[in-house]
């Protein structure tokens, strides 16, 4: 037989054997599979590696002897959720493992139930195997994937004996698919050589394959404030925080900020010489010379924001009252970097230290809300002087709105001015270059600008507002907002279809849910006589019974078919979790509803740009009586009005085809004060007499609170009643009351009782007095406005009634009271009468507010408005000292 032919039949045999050792391999695999119960099809999961195929065991020593190496920490990092019993471990470029090691330092792993690969962003379960060996204490288990492919990330389902682990974990990838780690290797030997140029070169290319890693970023940082790149290392550290290593990344952000924080003080006299330019009433205290505002976006979701203002002091007054600057800091982002400087008059700078700065929570945020909450940073000023200058900075670190699509999602709003006149306020954000915005300007003729590309690829967009007095009103929320010059931004790809769909899903889940109405609410339904009443009872019900709150847990519940009794087993339900309940009572009675989302932050929506603006959701539902507002999360509404403080703004409804909703402005007749009072005689200087006062709508709310409040505040309940009343009936004294209506269950707040008002003053034979109202809103000492007249509001519109009887003796004693001032403009009707009847007069004013704000074109005739409000609400009384009838 010739050499050909005995290497043939070697080739053969041997072909054979390696057929039936596999034969016999899978077929071992197969029946152990079934002994475990399994399927041999899609048996895996908990084999050991001495049972994988021969061919596989065979395979794995090769790589491992010949073709793999072990990856460093920089090149993936590791994250074990005990919760679901996930050890993730992601790379930052496409790695193909081929043996994973777990140590143990302590405690122990009992299972590894599942390997999965995530290539492309998907998912899959693969064939593993996996061995335990245990030396001096240590524990080392090895995975072995069956399949080597690429991936970004690849999990393990463990169960570790202790959920806190300590221990580390080694990867072990095949070297041909390392072609990255020649850029790191080629880096780190130029750095240690000192050719930093070159070391900047090696991580650009390293940059083509994996753009996520923090470590690299640090790297960079370093190399960058070597070579004196500020900027560049700059972004460095945003990188570094927004791909997962915050305490790092912000490190090295304060460094690089901490070194030049503050202006050029070159430029502190050239603002100070404009300031002077600028025509300024004299009586501002303080003038801001420069505000500026700087975005940064696209950083994996995140985004820097940082704010600068240097502020003047122009009096005496200002110096003393100045001894603190205040900034919110969200809970949801970082302070990064903080400072402040004085520059005395005389040039000389005095940098305010550190430990003069303190934060804290907000005093004013409600404790009963977890899920979000606000800080405040304070930094404590030294004594200042007139002339003095101070500047401030602050940086933050924030989280954009969650991902849609890989499309970002944010909604930025911005004033260009605060409480004082601002010389000059800048705007400035830069974003990818790719990224389309849409900005909205108001109250301003400026406009933003587009500039070319930075040198990081990112597009810059500036405004830039001058010379700005702001205008304050007094009693809305919001209206200093609509006021003033503002700029609203908003990522360009969204529409309001797309901004509905992600706030419904977010507060509701979904309506078509199977959730059903709770017991306790189908037995006030079932109590009730028709569907009017059933909405309202269970209107009050949910607003008073359900104390203000929502705790992280919470959100869990959002789309479940069990949320609603979840809600009212907690007692406890923020805006969604009640305008969820009123939606099922809603469609429990078969109403048309529509969810209603607005912002509390910002007040009206910007409808011009479609982004999720919204922090608030209330409901409404169509009753016979037409649409009734329902926002039961807020504690001083009553049902059916919309919230004072979003009357005639903007809202989205979520619901059916997206619309941008003007919510309405209540007639007059909703909100109306009645006060009637009845004197008899006179107690000394005193009228006395007998009284009844009624306000119904949020304002009659407002002050049944206020009731209730004052008297828990008070050891004698006399005085709460006596103080709440003196915002009706000023120089009050209270000798009984009793209340006859509350808002429990009404939108009527009502009391009498016997008084002593009006006291007289003694002019030879006669007793002259004033008596007065007030009435909650109108300020009647405000008789000016500034040159614009939407500066000007009125709480509420308001009806208001007023009736003053004199009867007995005093009628007779009754000399002269001033005339009822009479007026109808757009703004308010005034009118009234005079009457006297057996024995008695009546004097009654009548006064319809019929305007919340003031538009311009009426600003000249408010003077005149205010005046006759004020004569409205006062009578002159001249009563003889005895009665002409004795």
């Amino acid at each position: 037989m010739s050499d050909g032919s005995i290497l043939f039949l070697s080739i053969l045999l041997g072909a054979l054997l390696v057929r039936l050792i596999f034969v016999y391999e899978r077929k071992r695999r197969d029946e152990k599979a079934i002994a475990l119960g399994g399927d041999p099809a899609e048996s895996t999961q908990k084999v050991a590696l001495k049972a994988l195929p021969l061919r596989l065991r065979i395979r794995n020593k090769i790589k491992l002897w010949f073709s793999t190496d072990q990856l460093h920490e920089i090149e993936f990092m590791t994250d074990y959720d005990s919760e679901s019993r996930w050890l993730t471990i992601s790379f930052y470029a496409a790695r193909d493992p081929v043996k994973i090691t777990i140590t143990l330092r302590a405690g122990s792993i009992e299972t590894i139930d599942t390997f999965e690969r995530c290539s492309n962003g998907k998912w899959a379960a693969e064939k593993f195997g996996y061995t335990s060996q245990k030396s001096y204490g240590t524990t080392v288990v090895s995975v072995y994937p069956e399949k080597l492919c690429l991936a970004e990330k690849v999990r393990l389902k463990t169960q570790f004996g202790e959920d806190n682990w300590e221990g580390e974990v080694n990867v072990f990838a095949e070297k041909y698919s390392l072609a990255d780690r020649k850029f790191l290797s080629e880096a780190t030997q130029d750095i240690a050589l000192g050719r930093h140029h070159g070391a900047l070169e090696s991580y650009r290319e390293y940059y083509k394959v994996a753009r996520t890693n923090p470590a690299v970023e640090s790297e960079l940082f370093t190399l960058n404030m070597t070579l004196e790149r500020h900027a560049s290392a700059e972004m460095n550290a945003i990188r570094c925080m927004s791909y997962g290593q915050m305490d790092l990344g912000c490190s090295l952000y304060d460094t690089i900020i901490s070194e030049n924080p503050f202006v050029d003080k070159k430029k502190i006299p050239a603002l100070v010489a404009a300031r002077g330019k600028w025509d300024l009433s004299a009586h501002h205290g303080l003038v801001n010379l420069l505000q500026e505002t700087s975005y940064k976006m696209g950083f994996n979701g995140f985004f820097v924001e940082s704010r600068r203002d240097i502020i003047i002091v122009e009096r005496p007054s200002a110096a003393r009252f100045l001894t603190h600057i205040r900034f919110d800091v969200e809970s949801s982002g970082y302070l990064l970097h903080t400072g402040a400087r004085i520059v005395r008059e005389s040039g000389e700078i005095e940098i305010v230290s550190r430990e003069r700065f303190s934060m804290g929570d907000d005093p004013g945020r409600n404790i009963a809300i977890t899920t979000e909450h606000d800080r405040v940073g304070h930094w404590a000023l030294p004594d200042l002087k007139v002339g003095d200058v101070i500047e401030y900075v602050c940086h933050f670190l924030k989280k954009e709105f969650p991902e849609v699509n890989d499309q970002p999602h944010f909604f930025l709003f911005d004033r260009f001015a605060g409480n004082f006149p601002t010389l000059k306020s800048r705007f400035e954000l830069r974003c990818p270059a790719e990224w389309k915005l849409q900005f909205k300007l108001e109250n301003t003729t400026q406009t933003v600008e587009e500039s070319a590309l930075d040198e990081f690829g990112m597009r810059p967009y500036t405004a830039q507002v001058e010379r700005i007095t702001p205008r304050f009103c007094e009693n809305l929320d919001y209206d200093n907002l609509l006021l003033n010059p503002t700029i609203a931004c908003c990522f360009a790809r969204d529409s309001w279809d797309d901004v509905m769909a992600q706030a419904l899903e977010k507060n509701f889940g979904s309506l078509d849910t199977e959730d059903s109405l709770p017991g306790t609410l189908k037995d006030i339904v079932s109590a009730s006589q028709s569907k009017d009443e059933s909405l309202e009872k269970c209107f009050y019900w949910i607003r008073d019974r359900l104390k203000y709150g929502a705790y992280e847990s919470a959100l869990k519940h959002i789309g479940s078919s069990s949320r609603a009794e979840n809600i009212l087993d907690s007692g406890l339900a923020d805006c969604k979790d009640k305008s969820y309940l009123l939606y099922l009572v809603a469609r429990h009675l078969d109403l048309d509803l529509d969810i209603i989302a607005v912002s509390s932050k910002y007040g009206t929506a910007v409808a011009e740009l479609p982004a999720n603006q919204f922090d608030h959701v209330l409901v409404r539902a169509k009753t016979e009586r037409g649409w009734e507002y329902l926002d039961a999360a807020n504690s001083q509404a009553t049902f059916g009005d919309p919230p004072l403080q979003f009357q005639e703004l903007n809202g989205l409804i979520l619901n059916g085809a997206p619309s941008i909703l003007k919510l309405p402005k209540v007639d007059p007749q909703t909100h109306c004060l009645e006060i009637s009072e009845t004197f008899t005689g006179c107690d000394g200087n005193w009228l006395t007499g007998t009284f009844v006062v009624s306000i119904s709508g949020p304002l009659g709310r407002q002050f049944d609170e206020a009731w209730k409040s004052q008297s828990l505040s008070t050891h004698d309940p006399a005085l709460g009643a006596q103080d709440t009343l003196s915002s009706f009936l000023p120089n009050l004294r209270l000798i009984e009351s009793s209340k006859l209506s509350d808002t429990s269950d009404s939108s009527l707040f009502a009391v009498s009782g016997v008084h002593k008002r009006c006291q007289m003053s003694s002019i030879d034979i006669q007793s002259t007095g004033i008596l007065r109202w007030l009435v909650p809103g109108v300020n009647l000492h405000r008789k000016i406005v500034t040159e614009d007249g939407r500066a000007f509001a009125f709480q509420a519109p308001l009806t208001i009634s007023i009736t003053l009887s004199l009867s007995g003796e005093l009628a007779g004693r009754l000399t002269m009271s001033n005339d009822t001032p009479s007026l109808d403009t757009e703004v308010c009707n005034i009118n009234g009468t005079y009457k006297t009847q057996n024995g008695a007069t009546t004097i009654h004013r009548n006064i319809v507010i019929k305007e919340r704000r003031v538009s311009p074109r009426l600003s000249g005739e408010m003077p005149r408005i205010m005046e006759s409000l004020e004569r409205a609400l006062q009578v002159g009384l001249i009563l003889n000292h005895r009665s002409e009838n004795r």
